[in-house]
């Protein structure tokens, strides 16, 4: 499948839009603009670029307004601009999936995590991400270990934006568990995770032992965007995906392992309490 990045997505999603209100088939739609079905269906579903001519004539066969074509036309144009992961993504440092990952994320209102193996990226600590790159399933060099802890600190910055998005997170007792990278790596990440968790934009909880079995299995992302649905991003050994099915499956998942968690404060307390361990 063909990663869609944000501004495509976007595009896609309010031309579906527009085409719907009009009341127009794809065959329709594609007739107006001299282009096949599947060609404008592909726009719609973000896996290609339209051409602006193309937009401009599917915005004339929807009868959209000047405001909305403004817009959309403004978001087309934008669509070549590079954001700052693509200089790693050119240097075929990051692969296109995780690159998408991260303008999802620059651009989402809410971020659902949930990771039953490790502590989620977006509050790793460097010590903590180079111990992790380094043992990682794909052995890299030490050159693209520290350029992965360099795009994980950057990716961290939205968390201090002034209109920084909602996480919430859960992750398994296994992850507090785990010593990954030494006593003092893990103290550091550990007293890292309890102070952002502390934010009122965080949501952090962790699912005790005690808990036993609960609907969680394999890690998932689930990232929202305000009137343009959900995004799930999947990672897996077999490479990182972005499934288009199923997505109220995994939104409905996160919301039962939230239930078979700990509460935030108590979460808190736990990891806060295991900090103290590691020693």
């Amino acid at each position: 499948m063909a990663v869609p990045t944000v501004r495509r997505r976007r595009l896609g999603m309010a031309l579906r839009r527009l085409r719907d209100s009009a009341e127009m088939t794809l065959e329709q739609a594609s007739e107006a603009a001299g282009v096949s079905a599947p060609y404008v269906s592909r726009i719609e579903r973000a896996q290609v670029a339209a051409t602006v001519k193309v937009i401009k004539a599917l915005l004339g066969a929807y009868d959209a307004d000047e405001q909305i074509s403004a817009e959309l036309l403004e978001i087309a144009g934008e669509a070549g601009r590079r954001g700052w992961w693509h200089r790693y993504r050119r240097d075929n440092l990051i692969p296109p999936e995780y690159a998408a990952l991260i303008q999802f994320e620059a651009t989402a209102s809410e971020i659902r995590t949930f990771e039953p193996m490790i502590i989620p990226g977006l509050l790793q600590t460097s010590a903590y991400a180079q111990a992790r790159l380094a043992s990682g399933p794909v052995r890299l060099t030490a050159d693209r270990i520290e350029a992965r802890v360099q795009v994980r600190a950057e990716r961290q910055r939205i968390l201090d934006r002034d209109d920084p998005p909602v996480i919430s997170v859960v992750i398994d007792e296994a992850v507090i568990r785990r010593n990954v990278g030494g006593v003092d790596v893990m103290r550091q990440q550990l007293l890292h995770v309890a102070d952002v968790a502390g934010r009122p934009n965080v949501d952090f909880q962790v699912v005790p032992f005690s808990e036993g079995a609960y609907a969680g299995t394999s890690p998932f992302v689930v990232l929202s965007f305000e009137g343009e649905g959900d995004v799930i991003y999947l990672e897996t050994m077999a490479g990182n995906i972005y499934p288009e099915s199923e997505i109220s499956y995994y939104r409905d998942t996160f919301v039962r392992i939230q239930q078979d968690a700990l509460s935030k404060d108590r979460s808190i307390d736990l990891i806060r309490k295991a900090a103290g361990e590691f020693k």
